[in-house]
């Protein structure tokens, strides 16, 4: 955290932090600062934004009475690897920037410019040109800049316009690998980021002497940030029993030197975030209407569940011993995979998701940000769901309630449901290379 001042900081890495990894007041104003690198904690959920900057960080009177001076640093190659649930970067009162070449991934919103203050806010000083951006890509979002006031009737087009002309952009077409995970002891990462190719900092220049390299958290080329699966034989594989009564799993993350059976409803509650390692099987226990299985993911929870080609992760009932002996058809034998987001639906307010009793109140979907993230699923294979909880009222195979756009689903399998294969109740998410095999209903539901 700078407070005032004018000293540059070159090739930074702050990582893993627990609030906001960069943070400046009082006008700080250091004119060379270059490749800033921000790696917040995803398999954790922890960390705020990857800068919150301001010039007047005080209520209390002990800045100038006209704030001056402002902050106006400037900052060539800031990467952000965000935990999902902020802004990358935040504007706010007293404070405007010149930042270029900048790489925004797995954000809310990539940069939000407040225009909150009278008389005075980062608004003002982006329309006096003391907030200059250009050639940021945003990644994981459908939001690049964002105004945050009510001064200015247009202030969003106006923002709109000035990021399109400086290349501010959404831009998920670039081959960058920005989630990662660790091994179940915290150690060495199992799943790398590779976020090289001429956008924001980089990170060759971490190499052989930094935390992060001494983890292996990069990878030498983006083929090679695919998870790796040294996962053990199924047989060898101890079993571990995973049952709440309230307080949700935790965040935690679920390995795959284990097989892991869901007794009842599991929730991932509101703040917590689990994280699924490469090749890990979930199983469901049997049972149906009070007594059925399932996973929930809560909203305000999130799941990371990134699998590979070569070692997907596969959710499937208690009794597969997936060595192919099962019949393709077989329906129903476990609940399913359900995801609440907060994204907006035209239901008139929050709902309560189907396959659902109605007394859970965990189990509410909807709200007002579109850009909501609960999380990342890859390689994902879900199998032989949809069990009943009353007569009609099945589950489905993946349940997608409000969840919003900074949601990424990409390689999804769904065999066998009973009900429907994957269902969209409202919200903003997509889904990219999706199979729905053999099921009972709809395979694709959309409301």
């Amino acid at each position: 955290e700078f407070f005032g001042g004018t000293v540059s900081v070159t090739n930074a890495i702050v990582a893993f932090c627990g609030d906001d990894s960069f943070d400046w007041d009082q006008g700080y104003r250091g004119a060379n600062n270059a490749n800033w690198l921000v790696i917040q904690d995803q398999p954790g959920g922890v960390g705020d934004r990857g800068g919150e900057l301001d010039g007047d960080d005080s209520d209390d009177g002990n800045v100038s009475a006209d704030e001056m001076p402002f902050s106006t640093p400037t900052v060539n190659g800031w990467t952000v690897v965000g935990v999902g649930g902020n802004q990358g970067l935040l504007f706010r009162n007293g404070s405007g920037g010149n930042l270029t070449n900048g790489l925004l991934t797995n954000v809310s919103e990539g940069i939000e410019i407040e225009d909150k203050e009278t008389p005075e806010d980062a608004f003002d000083r982006w329309v006096a040109g003391d907030l200059t951006l250009s050639n940021i890509k945003v990644m994981g979002t459908d939001d690049a800049l964002d105004y945050d006031g009510s001064e200015v009737a247009d202030g969003d087009a106006q923002l709109d316009a000035y990021a399109a002309a400086n290349g501010v952009v959404v831009d998920n077409s670039l081959s960058i690998d920005y989630t990662f995970a660790f091994d179940a002891a915290g150690q060495q990462a199992t799943d790398k980021l590779y976020i090289e190719g001429g956008q924001g900092s980089g990170s060759d220049w971490t190499q052989g002497w930094s935390f992060v390299d001494e983890r292996g958290l990069f990878a030498d080329s983006f083929d090679d940030a695919a998870p790796t699966c040294d996962c053990p034989p199924l047989a060898d594989r101890p079993i571990v029993n995973i049952s709440e009564s309230g307080e949700g799993t935790g965040t935690t993350t679920w390995t795959c030197d284990n097989t892991y059976v869901l007794d009842g409803y599991v929730f991932v509650n509101s703040g917590q975030a689990l994280t699924i390692e490469a090749g890990t099987v979930i199983k469901g226990a049997a049972g149906s209407g009070v007594d059925a299985s399932a996973l929930i993911v809560a909203r305000g929870g999130q799941i990371f569940a990134e699998g590979g080609a070569d070692c997907p992760i596969i959710m499937t009932y208690e009794a597969d011993p997936l060595d192919g002996s099962v019949a393709y058809d077989t329906r129903g034998q476990w609940g399913g995979l359900i995801i609440l987001g907060d994204a907006s639906t035209n239901f008139g307010g929050p709902a309560q998701v189907e396959g659902i009793p109605a007394d859970n109140d965990r189990a509410v979907y909807g709200g007002n940000n579109d850009a909501d993230n609960s999380g990342i699923l890859t390689y994902v294979s879900v199998r032989h769901g949809g069990t009943e909880l009353g007569a009609a009222n099945e589950i489905n195979g993946i349940t997608l309630g409000g969840v919003g756009s900074g949601t990424t689903m990409d390689h999804i399998e769904v065999i066998s449901n009973l009900d429907d294969g994957i269902e969209f109740f409202g919200g903003t998410v997509s889904v990219t290379n999706a199979i729905v095999a053999f099921c009972g209903d709809d395979s694709f539901d959309w409301d």
